[in-house]
């Protein structure tokens, strides 16, 4: 997710933000500036009343969404009579941005001493923390809301006025599970709140309850409150309540009383309340990886608990493509270090069905027909991001006896079907992966990404081929990172490449078409089909078996050599030393055009960190429209 500075937190008025970078300690909890212990002391002596409500929420549960709906209720749905005043206190809260303003702020229960009854009172108060007289006169209704939207809500309410050590989505997640967390954690608050389901002063609420009936859910709080409201009155809450309605509402308030107004609406007169409203808009927020841990978390902390929150809504669909560009989880290119120009993918070719880049063009494909091959050439053939260099390694090992000093790195500059060069004007000057190859003396190690349908009969017939796969979802990650600075503007953002990746409008046609053209050869014997995951689980017999494909043996010796010099590090120890010893010419080996290097993580599951759950739903509902009945299966994670 994006980062966030506290150093740019500031007020409309342009004061800094600061009152989450002091905090206190009160009964083993922490506290935010605005959260002193001596107003929790004295509210142990504050007076009630017979009529006051009092609203109790865990912060972005939906605070001024129940407000509204509860202070419509107690002034008859007459909205002119609700004093918008009340909305810049909080009863356990002195409301100011920084640290220095707290002496100058009325705390919200100093306040509403001074309020006509019947009083609508919002606090984030701790169970445990309440006075007692509030329990045992007064009505409570309690808004809770499903963890995994509020923390979302919470951090991008808040991020940019965090402290450095919750900057970022990692860095605020740990510390919302956790009692580290302002005002305690979410666990501690809705835990303990609903131990006291049984008491009939307190109504417990559920966020979701209230977007899947938000009509009956406003008329058992209005009978809660022992308010009677007629069909037409209840019918105008629901109309006001609803989110439309509310930032009518809201945007009136600002429109009426300026920047009056915006304290009202807004944290500090800056950071609006209302946000998008929706149940499951943490799936567009969270990584696969950042749910699972959460998952572990709250399984941990509510088991046995009894209480259930809804996370998702069935009839309400999220859409990851809709993401509005502030969303928290954007992982996007960055092309602020760009060295070179590259603009070879804003052009492409049609060829049979198949949209080609410039740097593939027709022409070549038709020229590869015919294309003389040798017997003891090998083909090693991939969807681009699956592996290529790290196959090409192996075999180029196998294929000189373990011997690294006999392999011809400048071979790494070409392609079969690939013309490699960074700018359209630039192909005219590039001689083609091909024409290249031809002048190779044998055994040739020739890397390509070509699709099945489109490979030369007599390569299919005499020559030997390595067809290395991988799973699509690694794949999908690698060439967004690999080639984000050469992709167009409008696949900037992984969920905008995502859709993208799983068409045929993808470069050289999908990957569902490229995997199911060269499995559906898998009985063909010279054709061996290899998988990434398999390499990554025993590497040493994945060797010994292309080995055994080729038919050159190795010694133990060899076999070990080449299991060192092809992990992760023995690869990256040899493309470093390409680029010390052969300077420039050495990063066009290693690096795309010089620019973008060919390894990265090299690992299994890296998708986990990338894919938000959404992304990751909308990829597998595609991959099983796709791959159901082919029999071809892949692993995600190890």
């Amino acid at each position: 997710m994006a980062a966030t500075d506290s150093s740019k937190a500031s007020t409309a008025e342009g004061g800094a933000i600061d009152v989450f970078n002091q905090t206190h300690e009160y009964k083993g909890v922490t506290l935010s500036a605005m959260q002193q212990p001596a107003i929790y002391e004295a509210l142990q002596n504050w007076e009630t009343r017979p009529d006051d409500v009092y609203i109790v929420t865990y912060p972005k549960s939906g605070t001024h969404w129940i407000f509204e709906i509860v202070s419509l209720i107690m002034n008859d749905v007459q909205i002119e009579k609700i004093d918008r005043t009340h909305m810049v206190f909080a009863l356990d809260l002195a409301l100011t941005h920084n640290v220095d303003g707290l002496a100058t702020v009325t705390p919200g229960h100093e306040a509403m001493t001074k309020w006509e009854s019947p009083r609508v009172m919002a606090s984030h108060l701790l169970e445990e923390f309440a006075p007692e007289q509030i329990k045992k006169k007064s009505k409570v209704i309690y808004f809770s809301r499903n963890p995994k939207d509020v923390s979302v809500s919470y951090f991008k309410f808040v991020g940019p006025a965090l402290p450095v050590e919750m900057e970022g989505w990692k860095g605020f997640v740990p510390y919302f599970l956790s009692d580290k967390m302002f005002g305690g954690s979410w666990f501690r608050h809705v835990k303990g709140w609903f131990a006291r389901k049984d008491d009939p002063n307190l109504l417990l609420c559920q966020y979701e309850d209230f977007h899947k009936d938000l009509k009956g859910s406003i008329k058992r709080v209005a009978d809660f409150l022992e308010r009677s409201l007629s069909d037409e009155q209840l019918d105008k809450i629901v109309e006001l309540t609803e989110m439309k309605g509310m930032q009518k509402t809201y945007q009136q308030i600002e429109d009426k009383m300026g920047d009056t107004g915006k304290s009202i609406t807004r944290l500090f007169g800056q950071l609006p309340y209302l946000r998008k409203g929706k149940v499951g808009s943490w799936k567009d927020n969270f990584t696969v990886a950042e749910n699972e841990y959460f998952d572990k978390v709250y399984t941990h902390e509510m088991d046995g608990s009894g209480i259930e929150f809804e996370f998702e809504l069935v009839d309400q669909e999220n859409d990851y493509k809709n993401m509005d560009t502030a969303e928290a989880s954007q992982t996007t290119t960055n092309t602020t270090n760009e060295l070179v120009t590259i603009d070879i993918l804003s052009k492409s070719y049609q060829y049979k069905g198949v949209t080609l880049p410039a740097m593939r063009v027709p022409d070549i494909l038709e020229s590869l027909k015919d294309w003389q091959t040798r017997p003891d050439d090998v083909l090693v053939v991939t969807y681009p991001k699956s592996g290529t260099h790290w196959i090409w390694e192996i075999v180029s090992l196998i294929m000189h006896d373990a011997d690294v000093e006999k392999i011809d790195r400048t071979h790494l500059l070409y392609a079969l079907d690939v013309i490699m060069s960074n700018t359209v004007d630039g192909l005219s000057t590039v001689l083609p992966g091909y024409q290249a190859m031809s002048k190779w003396e044998s055994p040739r190690v020739m890397a390509s990404h070509i699709l099945e349908e489109f490979v030369p009969e007599q390569i299919k017939k005499k020559s030997k081929v390595i067809y290395f796969s991988r799973n699509p979802k690694d794949v999908s990650v690698s060439y967004f990172k690999f080639a984000g600075p050469a992709l167009p503007p409008e696949m900037e953002r992984l969920e905008e490449f995502v859709p993208f990746f799983l068409s045929d409008k993808m470069f050289g046609g999908s990957w569902f078409r490229h995997v199911k053209g060269w499995f559906a050869r898998k009985d063909d014997p010279n054709l061996l089909l290899c998988k990434y995951e398999d390499f990554h689980k025993d590497l040493k017999g994945s060797i010994k078996r292309v080995a055994n494909f080729l038919e050159r043996p190795l010694s133990d010796e060899q076999l070990d050599k080449i299991v060192e010099l092809t992990e992760m590090k023995g690869m990256q120890k040899t493309y470093q030393q390409i680029e010390d010893k052969m300077g420039d010419t050495g990063k066009s080996i290693t690096r795309l055009f010089g620019q973008l290097p060919y390894l990265r993580k090299g690992k299994v599951g890296s998708w986990k960190d990338n894919f938000t759950v959404a992304e990751n739903e909308y990829f597998d509902k595609v991959y099983k429209h796709e791959m159901d009945g082919s029999g071809i299966e892949f692993e995600f994670e190890l």
